[in-house]
């Protein structure tokens, strides 16, 4: 029982979206365009207090929001965002979201519809389904790891796949990700190195193709340098299948090798010779077959300035 009211009043200028406990008697309202803390009194469970954490941004869709370990992350207008359970103040002193790194990616979210987004947290991982581009539903997922910190992957699919939403329930004795699309149909996520899409008696493989660009290797100066060679060392199943291309700046140069199709299972270590002159490079991986595994990147480099330079 309560003995005092807190009243939402609605309003076209801000209106609630989402409500979160958290830390016992500690309540996570989310606006559309701000973020309030309400404090229950411990000995009565009356309102103690009524905090207004930012209003810098909101909540752009209810079912986005999810408790990942210590934390609490959710879509906005600005990108993915997140707080800190053990401190409800910490969203005033964010300096960038929690989708920063991927800024790019989440620009191309159709923010007309993005009130039907979804995510869960499954597996140390949030997984976000949005819509992107012109699609009305959401055809994208984006999967952050919480272990190592970093957005994993943008995943998207074959014309007719949508996630309405996501369940995590149990198949074969354990706790998994299940998607339920609009059409009615469910679908068992995470299970094989390429998609399954079809009906009983006519279904349909898709492999899964992905693309890794790495930064652009300096060997710590800005100067011109001649690249002599990289090397890449990954670890390969039979049928594996990709192409690398490496990418030089200033001048520009692209150099395409050929397709690697890994004949056994076992760690290889690929180099190939640059034989140009730049300021720095990076390279460029796409797998159109099976799911390998790189280690490794290593860019070798002759500086040939007679100047003194800065190491970065």
């Amino acid at each position: 029982p309560s003995q005092t009211q807190f009243r939402i009043l609605p309003g076209t200028a801000d209106w609630i979206i989402a409500a979160f406990p958290y830390q016992n008697l500690k309540l996570l309202v989310l606006y559309r365009k701000s973020v309030h803390a309400i404090l229950l009194d411990g000995s009565t469970l009356a309102v103690a207090q009524a905090v207004e954490i930012t209003r810098n941004f909101g909540c752009v869709a209810r079912r986005t929001v999810a408790n990942c370990g210590p934390y609490i992350v959710w879509l906005s207008d600005i990108g993915v965002v997140q707080m800190q359970i053990a401190n409800e103040l910490a969203l005033t002193n964010t300096a960038a979201p929690l989708s920063d790194p991927i800024q790019d990616q989440i620009q191309t979210i159709n923010w007309t519809y993005s009130s039907n987004a979804v995510a869960v947290f499954w597996n140390n991982r949030y997984y976000l389904a949005v819509p992107t581009g012109s699609s009305a539903v959401n055809n994208t997922i984006f999967v952050y790891n919480f272990l190592n910190s970093a957005w994993e992957s943008v995943d998207t699919y074959p014309a007719g796949f949508d996630v309405l939403n996501f369940h995590v329930i149990s198949y074969n004795g354990t706790k998994r990700i299940h998607a339920v699309s609009s059409i009615g149909y469910v679908f068992l996520m995470e299970e094989l190195n390429f998609d399954e899409f079809g009906v009983p008696g006519n279904v349909q493989d898709f492999q899964i193709a992905g693309q890794m660009n790495t930064r652009n290797y300096l060997a710590g100066t800005y100067d011109v340098k001649r690249v002599r060679r990289f090397q890449l060392d990954a670890n390969v199943t039979i049928g594996d299948t990709f192409t690398s291309t490496y990418e030089l700046s200033n001048p520009d140069y692209s150099l395409t090798l050929p397709t690697y199709i890994a004949t056994q299972t076992t760690d290889v270590s690929l180099r190939n010779t640059v034989g140009r002159r730049g300021v720095s490079g990076g390279l460029q991986i796409a797998t159109t077959s099976g799911r390998p595994e790189f280690k490794a990147i290593t860019a070798e480099s002759t500086i040939t300035t007679r100047g003194t330079y800065n190491l970065t």
